[in-house]
């Protein structure tokens, strides 16, 4: 039941007003553990109420889960939760945000993901639009461009991104790779209008 209402600039870029409807009932109750082991990648973003998802967070770490949040729209998150997280995806805003969030700098997107992988024990990716994206996991840090296009209407960028680096992972791919296929859907996402096609 939720909505949302977008507005896109002429240079593609986008502004999103959301009333969340039944999304704000979602309980991570409905996911059995049986469905959180090894094998299993869990996807998280920030849609969805904040303690809630921060719950499932936690029993998908304790079963051995693969655990990656895309933190859009940025909401406050917890320290706990950082620590849970095998991956996080953030784009510029939203490094921005949390960076203040934890009284960090985000001047400098590399070294932000460096800190931020090195304080909680994750992989931190930080998409930059046009200018590809950045990954560190604490020691080692990777750039990855993206595809040479004329944005048309960036939403769904993200979730885009998210989606195939996830699939990559969940196929056995090397991180390197996985950023790849992010880099490219999300790149691939920007040439249509709209988000669900």
């Amino acid at each position: 039941t939720g909505v949302a209402a977008i507005f896109v600039d002429p240079d593609g870029t986008h502004k999103v007003v959301v009333s969340k409807g039944a999304n704000l009932h979602v309980s991570q109750k409905t996911i059995s553990d049986e469905h959180l082991d090894d094998k299993t990648t869990v996807i998280l973003q920030g849609e969805l109420p904040m303690e809630e998802t921060e719950a499932l967070i936690h029993r998908a770490k304790e079963k051995g889960a693969r655990t990656l949040m895309n933190l859009a729209p940025y909401h406050f998150i917890s320290k706990e939760a950082l620590q849970n997280l095998d991956y996080i995806i953030l784009n510029e805003y939203e490094a921005d945000a949390l960076a203040k969030q934890l009284d960090m700098s985000s001047f400098n997107k590399e070294s932000f993901a460096k800190d931020l992988a090195r304080r909680f024990g994750l992989t931190c990716i930080v998409t930059l639009g046009g200018n590809g994206s950045v990954c560190s996991d604490g020691e080692k840090s990777m750039l990855v461009s993206a595809l040479n296009i004329r944005p048309i209407d960036t939403i769904g960028a993200g979730d885009a991104y998210t989606g195939y680096f996830a699939a990559a992972l969940d196929m056995g791919k090397p991180l390197e790779d996985a950023l790849k296929w992010g880099a490219v859907a999300g790149s691939l996402a920007c040439t249509k209008i709209g988000a669900q096609e």
